[in-house]
């Protein structure tokens, strides 16, 4: 028993000995700086700054401690790239949701004059094929009124019944004439045949039920694109806000303070990181609740969109609306002449036009009905119907909702700012690698009295929040008026790049991007403005721009690169397909590449947690065999 007592002791003594080497090594270990030259110099600085071993920390402003591998000037270059770092993240999920909300104007712009274009043509064609020369003499009647649905649609307040009124007035002097060629009729005689139209009637019930659908559809149609370029606006103004001071300290202490005491590979705890990013996005959370209204509203008229103002079934066969009318003239012709006659006086015979009516004015009167396929629906090369687009737009912007209030947690599952909210223990509290026991804090301004983290001053509001939400109050009006029928007046687009306000009165102006930017117009074709950007399409302008950078006919259309869409609760994973963005609450399992510097490859050197935890290992193990013996 002796024996082995003295075995079990020189076996003690070997084991300190070995964990007195162990911590030797661990010591040299956590006394050099070579993990954070590599880090320092992956962030784009030169890494003989870096000291070679700790120096003094009591000086440092903001990683305060008694070693570091930090010196003050390394301090200030970490905490400003620092803050750069959180806006190039923080553009990315903003520009996630900008870019969704400018797909979905586009898409249905597109789809909107695609359909104008299509009546256009088809009415011209038909009305070609059956009237010949008559039409074409008087095209203009009809010309007019596309021009001013048109204007109408591209942001020019009119009365939409007193376009449709001025249309079926020329429209009936037109054919009153054409009907009496053998009269000759002045001015003054056509104002009072057009004072008789409203009780004779003379296109049916047609005028009025056009007027009315027109007007509905059109309000609606062009409310739902504005406010879908208001959203997209709103959230390209909010990405131009620069975090606060004490913003910028809680980021450098989260994600460069515990490089400077050595620990490069821990990340910071999911909850901390929470906790900094409800006190650096407390100004965007204001928005959250006149946001959710924004997006129940745009619902509501979607709704209307897809039933009775759906603006497909009211300018598809607007052709055939319209024959209606003429045919209906051309029912009561006679009666309508007599009755005009009657009230405003036997008008002047013309006789030079009624010595050449001859042969002629049988055809001129012939007004055939027009031979349409039953008001069947022509297809338009890459368009849908319109219910299938609405319910693709409608299923985006929901997606959205609350997104101020989940924006902290889609920012904390970004693999380059926290460890996953499972790992409690494992990661940065602020002060250590262990469990962060803070509570979380509520969302927005109010909420962040009791944040342990970032100092925010709750008496100060942030002007171009306040501002926004002021814009959305306004559409939120203007939704719920279209949603009722009632005429909208058309907002003049605004936009700011750095601090400007750029004064647009034609819709969907162009955007700006990083150190680029662009100008917007409506050229009566599409709404497309041009622009430049120094990154290529990357860009966080107010809009979207077309490129042509060829000889050719081509444009290119440039929307910012975005990763994807935003994610509730998990971060987005570029799958290279335009097919929106889905919420989840399931944890992420990958992050997206990062543009910015990597985190330097890491050596198998052991940390100073790993080799605390060793050496009392070692301490301990001699104590457990001898209370063994």
């Amino acid at each position: 028993m002796a024996e082995i007592f003295t075995s079990f002791q020189h076996l003690s003594v070997l084991l300190l000995l070995l964990s007195i080497l162990s911590r030797t090594d661990c010591m040299s270990a956590s006394q050099s700086c070579t993990e954070v030259k590599q880090l320092y110099k992956s962030r784009g600085f030169q890494d003989t700054d870096v000291p070679h071993t700790v120096i003094e920390g009591e000086n440092l402003q903001i990683c305060k401690t008694r070693k570091t591998c930090c010196t003050e000037d390394m301090e200030k270059k970490l905490s400003h790239y620092c803050s750069k770092e959180f806006r190039h993240l923080l553009g990315e999920s903003l520009e996630m949701v900008r870019n969704q909300f400018t797909r979905e104007t586009r898409k249905f712009d597109e789809f909107f004059r695609s359909l104008l274009k299509t009546a256009r043509q088809k009415l011209h064609t038909m009305f070609t094929k059956t009237y010949g020369a008559l039409y074409e003499q008087n095209s203009d009647v009809f010309t007019s009124l596309f021009n001013d649905l048109d204007s109408y649609y591209g942001g020019e307040d009119m009365n939409l019944i007193d376009v449709m009124d001025t249309f079926f007035n020329n429209l009936y002097q037109r054919m009153f004439n054409l009907l009496n060629q053998a009269y000759q009729f002045d001015d003054t005689y056509l104002r009072c045949v057009s004072q008789y139209m409203d009780d004779l009637q003379p296109f049916g019930d047609v005028p009025q039920k056009l007027s009315v659908q027109v007007k509905r559809s059109f309000i609606a149609a062009r409310t739902f694109i504005q406010a879908l370029a208001v959203g997209r606006d709103v959230v390209n103004a909010v990405a131009q806000i620069e975090p606060t001071p004490g913003c910028q300290q809680a980021m450098m202490r989260m994600s460069y303070c515990p490089s400077c005491s050595g620990i490069t590979t821990v990340k910071a705890c999911n909850n901390y990181c929470l906790n900094i990013m409800k006190g650096c996005l407390a100004y965007h959370a204001e928005l959250n609740t006149e946001w959710n209204k924004y997006i129940g509203a745009l619902e509501k008229l979607a709704l209307r969109l897809k039933g009775p103002f759906n603006i497909e079934s009211v300018v598809d066969p607007i052709n055939v609306k319209i024959s209606d009318a003429i045919m209906n003239f051309q029912d009561n012709g006679v009666e309508v002449s007599r009755k005009v006659f009657s009230g405003c006086g036997q008008p002047k015979l013309n006789r030079r036009k009624r010595e050449t009516a001859g042969a002629s004015s049988s055809r001129e009167l012939d007004f055939k009905p027009l031979q349409f396929d039953n008001g069947r629906k022509e297809d338009r090369p890459g368009q849908g119907s319109l219910d299938s687009l609405v319910k693709d737009i409608e299923k985006q912007v929901r997606n959205t909702e609350s997104y101020w209030h989940h924006l902290p947690y889609s920012m904390c599952n970004r693999e380059e700012l926290s460890a996953r909210a499972s790992n409690e223990a494992d990661c940065w509290n602020g002060n250590q690698t262990s469990r962060y026991l803070p509570d979380v804090v509520g969302n927005g301004l109010q909420m962040q009295n009791n944040n342990p983290e970032v100092q925010v001053d709750l008496t100060q509001g942030n002007h171009v929040v306040d501002q926004q939400i002021v814009q959305l109050k306004l559409i939120l009006g203007k939704l719920n008026h279209a949603y009722n029928g009632i005429a909208v007046e058309w907002i003049p687009m605004t936009t700011g790049d750095h601090g400007s306000n750029v004064h647009y009165e034609k819709p969907l102006v162009a955007g700006s991007g990083d150190d680029g930017s662009g100008s917007g117009y409506d050229d009566g074709d599409d709404l497309y403005g041009h622009g430049s950007n120094s990154h290529g399409s990357h860009g966080r302008g107010s809009g979207f721009y077309t490129v042509d950078d060829d000889d050719d006919d081509d444009t290119e259309v440039v929307e910012g690169s975005g990763s994807g869409p935003y994610d509730r609760g998990n971060f987005y994973q570029p799958t290279g397909k335009d097919d929106g963005f889905e919420f989840s609450s399931q944890p992420a399992t990958q992050s997206p590449p990062y543009t910015g510097p990597k985190k330097p490859k890491q050596h198998n050197k052991p940390s100073t947690a790993s080799c605390t935890a060793t050496f009392s290992i070692f301490i301990m193990l001699p104590l457990i065999l001898i209370s063994l013996d």
